[in-house]
């Protein structure tokens, strides 16, 4: 994939770093001499340009496997189709598009990479053609493949409007081949749009809740339940109108869960959502403030002679208040914040509770959950509301 395939070269020192004149190869293509010349030279490895310059091409980085699966399993035909590269830690996949801004969400292991971006190609080290560019490259548009869940999406794109029409005639009818979500109260409020924050708070809602190994999907599914509920818009919604996001979900999903079908994801999130009460942070939130201001509960508090550590009992008691019989959910850093701590010192006071034996831990710290705990402590029988 080079001039044959009227794209603009250039070469670099490694595998991320650029020689010289690279700001010059954006707008303009280096002539078939230069390219010579280039090659007359041991540089390690060859960057082609995206965008404009190199005939619209544009490129997806998945840099983990994870994501390489979530690509070939959600769009199969793609995969196949579409002039592919194997590197060192995942794929590139290449084909031509409107030239769009190049887009890198921190933590994703997903780039979409156009205008202002060069990637590296074969035959530099560690790259291999798994299907390799054959003529013309296949025109897609990639805001139509699901990559806003990765936080790959159009800047000015928007979701329709939820409006608060009367129930009966209010539903989310599909989600649009762009991804984004349909929703009609009446038919003039089809095309109505949602804020940008909105679409970019579903998108958080569905990366932040993924399971990250087998076996997690029901805990993932409860919790992606509270993040919706934190989402205004989304919080009086019935589960029936939020099916198109729980399919995203689903979908991003897939490589992981062990169960595939998606009628079992359905099932757990409609009863999820159906016994959700707490939207995230809301409990938390009133937790600590219950803490604050109920100074006498529990009675054990006043076992130790620091405020920040009687704060801590408490806001452990009212937490488990709060989740009733189930174990509840404390980070270092969220408990350090309440009580004005770093999280090192927030950890070793709930270390010496459990020593005292007022705190039990259910669950350790594992990916994206938090420690589990129980309260154990002398007034552990009347946590219940």
């Amino acid at each position: 994939m080079g001039s044959a395939m009227n794209r603009s070269n250039h070469t670099v020192e490694s595998s991320k770093l650029s020689s010289r004149g690279w700001s010059d190869r954006k707008a303009e293509r280096a002539a078939l001499k230069v390219i010579q010349e280039w090659f007359g030279h041991k540089y390690r490895a060859i960057g082609v340009v995206c965008g404009a310059v190199s005939g619209n091409l544009g490129a997806i980085d998945f840099d983990a496997e994870q994501r390489c699966e979530w690509w070939r399993t959600t769009h199969p035909d793609l995969a196949q189709r579409l002039p592919t590269e194997k590197t060192t830690r995942g794929l590139h996949v290449y084909f031509q598009c409107e030239p769009v801004g190049t887009q890198r969400p921190k933590n994703q292991h997903v780039e979409l990479l156009s205008k202002g971006a060069y990637v590296i190609v074969t035959p530099s080290p560690g790259k291999t053609w798994l299907n390799a560019p054959n003529g013309q490259l296949p025109r897609i548009d990639p805001f139509a493949l699901g990559l806003e869940i990765f936080g790959i999406a159009k800047s000015e794109s928007k979701l329709p409007e939820f409006t608060e029409a009367t129930e009966d005639t209010e539903a989310i009818e599909a989600l649009e081949e762009t991804q984004e979500i349909a929703c009609a109260s009446s038919p003039s409020s089809v095309n109505s749009t949602l804020r940008d924050e909105v679409q970019k708070k579903l998108a958080d809602a569905i990366t932040k809740t993924l399971p990250t190994d087998v076996g997690q999907r029901d805990r993932c599914i409860f919790t992606f339940c509270q993040w919706l509920k934190a989402i205004p818009e989304m919080r009086n919604r019935s589960a029936g109108q939020l099916k198109p996001v729980v399919e995203k979900w689903h979908a991003a999903a897939y490589p992981v869960i062990g169960t595939k079908s998606f009628e079992v994801t359905w099932q757990d999130f409609v009863h999820a959502w159906k016994n959700v009460k707490w939207a995230k942070g809301m409990l938390f939130d009133a937790a600590v403030q219950k803490a604050r201001e109920d100074t006498l509960n529990p009675p054990e508090a006043t076992d130790y002679g620091d405020p920040r550590t009687q704060l801590l009992v408490r806001l452990a008691w009212q937490l488990q208040r709060v989740h009733g019989e189930q174990p509840f959910y404390l980070s270092l850093r969220m408990a350090g914040q309440v009580l004005d701590l770093s999280h090192t010192e927030a950890g070793k006071g709930l270390e010496m509770l459990m020593a005292d034996e007022k705190l039990a831990i259910v669950a350790p710290h594992k990916n994206i959950f938090a420690t589990r705990y129980r309260y154990i402590g002398r007034s552990s029988r009347e946590v219940t509301l």
